[in-house]
């Protein structure tokens, strides 16, 4: 398991659980499972990494780092996590990551010496095979069941929205849903791994936006000072777990100046600056105020209120209040100095 689900799950799901580094786990189980007649040992891991398009070079990240480190062999790596294509080779072992969704399949032929054969990952047709009775049944089933709330239209689009990238519409535009879901909010903020997928141009479905928002987050209010806000937004800034949307502001950020100072301007509607004594109240989810990706807000005066309101609701219902086709804000939020930094 990825050392990320420490910051990447909410906290109160993974109470009592430890996630520790996997290496020298792996190490122990292969050298007993070879001493106990193991012929073949494959680790299924839900950590990953990425490489170039073909899925073979320049391949970099967590579940690799870690097949560099083993010292005990093992044969395979079956890599999840990343969503990504993997199909290399990294310290004698093949390395497989099918990409996300059922779109392909990890292909790996060994001996049973453990030798490599062959290794491929293999993109998925899902119109290759005729239909298995029983599961063509069960989904028949199912999609009658919910068929008609995921199907109900919500609002039209006008344009394809991407969720890739450091900064998009589609967050933006979701972000200010957040806001608009607590009125009188000075902003709102929220992580781009939150949102898991595109949204097309046309009808947006009630489906459509449950695969954006999948995970039911709540939103929580938090009121604090401008200078509580500054320093939050510092965090926010440098995060290097994900990037973060924010709504209700312009911030300028100065990576070159040491923590602490690197907020130069945080510019609300109107032109007006932050007041660093003045009260301000933000809107996050519940995954972010728990600890998620290490974002939770810094200041521990801060008044945090439950608004009882999930995401994807609160994207519902701002959608609806919008002129359709609905626009999403294209305009830079954030202003990272120098350019390219984070």
């Amino acid at each position: 398991m990825t050392l990320e689900a420490n910051t990447a799950i909410m906290a109160k799901n993974i109470a009592g659980y430890r996630f520790v580094d996997p290496v020298p786990i792996v190490d122990s189980l292969a050298a007993d499972l070879r001493k106990r007649g193991a012929n073949v040992v494959i680790v299924a891991a839900h950590a990953g990494g990425r490489c170039d398009e073909t899925g073979k070079l320049d391949c970099h990240g967590e579940m690799l780092d870690n097949a560099r480190r083993f010292t005990q062999k093992v044969d395979a790596v079956i890599s999840g996590h990343s969503h990504e294509l993997v199909n290399t080779t990294i310290n004698g072992i093949p390395i497989a990551g099918a990409r996300t969704a059922g779109q392909a399949i990890d292909v790996i032929d060994l001996s049973l010496g453990g030798r490599t054969v062959g290794q491929d990952v293999r993109l998925a047709f899902v119109d290759s095979l005729p239909r298995d009775a029983v599961i063509a049944r069960m989904v028949t089933d199912a999609v009658a069941a919910v068929g008609p709330r995921l199907n109900a239209p919500i609002t039209t689009i006008a344009e394809d929205l991407s969720n890739e990238g450091r900064e998009y519409p589609l967050g933006n535009l979701l972000v200010d849903g957040m806001r608009a879901a607590a009125p009188g909010a000075d902003f709102a903020a929220t992580n781009a791994t939150g949102f898991r997928s595109a949204l097309r141009a046309g009808v947006a479905t009630y489906g459509r936006l449950y695969d954006i928002q999948p995970f039911a987050n709540r939103l929580i209010s938090v009121t604090a000072s401008g200078a509580a806000m500054r320093r939050y937004f510092e965090v926010l800034a440098v995060s290097r777990a994900s990037s973060v949307f924010i709504s209700g502001a312009v911030i300028t950020v100065d990576t070159t100046r040491p923590p602490g100072a690197r907020i130069t301007a945080v510019t609300l509607p109107g032109g007006r600056q932050l007041d660093d004594r003045a009260t301000y109240t933000i809107v996050i989810t519940d995954f972010l105020a728990t600890g998620g990706l290490g974002l939770a807000f810094p200041d521990s005066s801060a008044v945090a209120k439950d608004l009882s309101i999930l995401d994807l609701d609160a994207t519902i219902a701002y959608l609806r209040s919008l002129p359709a086709p609905v626009v999403a804000p294209h305009e830079k939020r954030w202003i990272i100095t120098p350019a390219g930094s984070s």
